[in-house]
């Protein structure tokens, strides 16, 4: 049973639908700015009530994604979403701290403590679309491989699969006083893919590899010297027929590190940044590469040569190095 990819969608300053991320595939140019997407939410506001700004960003992805594969829910026990963030609700945190530290915690209000919880978004998301199945929220870890797993165990038929991050300026200003992170164009994003069993007309590429590993630290956070051992470790787990990869590199210390492994285990194949297009939006830059590569797979060339084959890597807040191997759905 192979695992598919048959839906994209995002919101992001790059692409937003399947259409944007498929002229950014033919070489459409794009540079990330780094800064807060203006959006019109894809669900009516009557289904969203007092959700927040990141759940907006997350329910809107998701339906893009689920408009762009045509896919009707037969039976919503065997359909899951899961998602991942590095911040979750940073904003509604941020108000919920004030509040409480304004010195009247008893007049703190509901609303927004429940939409401080990193999972808001998710609750949200399986409410609307009716989604019943399995469905988990991650902080860290590969939530391509993670829902490919479900299905691949019999757990789920279809799988909602994302990542989401929402901008905040207090958590910019952060990383951008921080060496490690000096040099990436810090932005937000939400990108999700919609993963079935079956092939049909809407098919983009099919899920055929997966690896992680630990670095010990975030690399925005930390430079650590001993990454390079294990960048390498994930990237051989990759069959080596590619023809091209799309790396985590973010303009900091971090690029040389992962382009010396890279040249290394993949020797001439080439290489492409997509955080060069989408900026560094923290933990949804992986899933937001995977859609590019998928368009890119449907289309069978990126920006001018042929593509039946890319490795997508990346890495989360928590510190884990991930790569994914995805081919064209022919194969």
């Amino acid at each position: 049973m192979g695992v598919y990819i048959n839906g994209i969608g995002a919101i992001s300053e790059a692409a937003c639908i399947a259409e944007e991320f498929s002229a950014l595939a033919e070489g459409r140019d794009h540079l990330a700015k780094g800064q807060m997407t203006e959006f019109a939410s894809a669900v009516p506001a009557s289904k969203l009530r007092r959700a927040s700004r990141y759940s907006k960003l997350t329910v809107s992805a998701a339906a893009f994604a689920l408009k762009d594969s045509e896919t009707e829910f037969t039976d919503p026990y065997r359909t899951g979403a899961v998602i991942a963030s590095g911040y979750g609700a940073a904003e509604y945190n941020i108000q919920f701290s004030d509040q409480v530290q304004g010195g009247e915690p008893q007049l703190c209000s509901p609303s927004v403590f429940s939409q401080s919880v990193a999972n808001s978004c998710l609750g949200q998301l399986c409410m609307i679309e009716g989604i019943k199945g399995e469905s988990t929220m991650l902080r860290g870890g590969d939530p391509l491989e993670y829902a490919s797993l479900l299905i691949e165990t019999d757990r789920a038929d279809i799988m909602l699969c994302g990542e989401t991050e929402e901008w905040s300026e207090e958590l910019i200003a952060s990383f951008n006083s921080k060496e490690a992170s000096s040099g990436a164009v810090i932005s937000e994003g939400s990108a999700f893919a919609v993963l079935g069993t079956e092939k049909n007309g809407c098919t983009y590429c099919k899920v055929s590899d997966h690896s992680s590993a630990a670095l010990g630290a975030c690399p925005l956070l930390d430079e650590r010297e001993d990454i390079a051992s294990v960048i390498k470790e994930v990237l051989s787990d990759m069959p080596r027929n590619v023809d091209v990869i799309f790396t985590a590199a973010n303009g900091t210390w971090f690029d040389a590190v992962e382009a010396g492994c890279i040249n290394e285990v993949f020797a001439d194949i080439p290489s492409f940044v997509p955080k060069a297009v989408f900026g560094e939006t923290l933990g949804s830059s992986y899933m937001l590469s995977v859609c590019l590569a998928a368009a890119a797979l449907k289309k069978g060339s990126f920006r001018g040569r042929a593509c039946s084959s890319v490795v997508v890597t990346g890495f989360d807040m928590t510190g884990n190095y991930m790569a994914v191997r995805l081919t064209g759905a022919e194969k």
